[in-house]
């Protein structure tokens, strides 16, 4: 189980009309290789925002959020007939484990207190 991440919260995420925080833009290889083919993504989001594109022009974006607060960000430039990619985290973890036994391991984040629970016995 994991702590329940609030991902309806504008003041964390961002608003519909802005990246998300720490957003970075990434290549294909590194895209290739993002949580978007390891994950299922546990919220999808459709955001219109400025700065992806020349001038003041707004660009349709999706991200695509995974659990431990992480997202990828997917869009195209309809004219160049070319796709870009972005990814970033809300918070970079450190864990400390709170619990450790056989296959069992609950660990909680000390800067934003996500926790994470692993049974590597399933």
């Amino acid at each position: 189980m994991r702590t329940k991440i609030n991902l309806d919260d504008e003041k964390m995420v961002g608003s519909y009309n802005e990246l998300p925080p720490n957003f970075k833009r990434i290549g294909q290889k590194k895209f290739a290789q993002s949580d978007f083919f390891t994950y299922s993504p546990v919220k999808t989001q459709f955001r219109q925002v400025r700065g992806l594109s020349e001038g003041d022009c707004l660009t349709s974006i999706w991200v695509y959020w995974f659990s431990g607060y992480s997202y990828v960000v997917v869009w195209a430039d309809f004219w160049s007939r070319k796709v870009f990619y972005g990814q970033g985290k809300l918070c970079e973890h450190d864990f400390k484990i709170m619990e450790s036994r056989m296959c069992y391991c609950r660990s909680k984040c000390s800067k934003c207190g996500y926790t994470q629970e692993i049974d590597s016995s399933d």
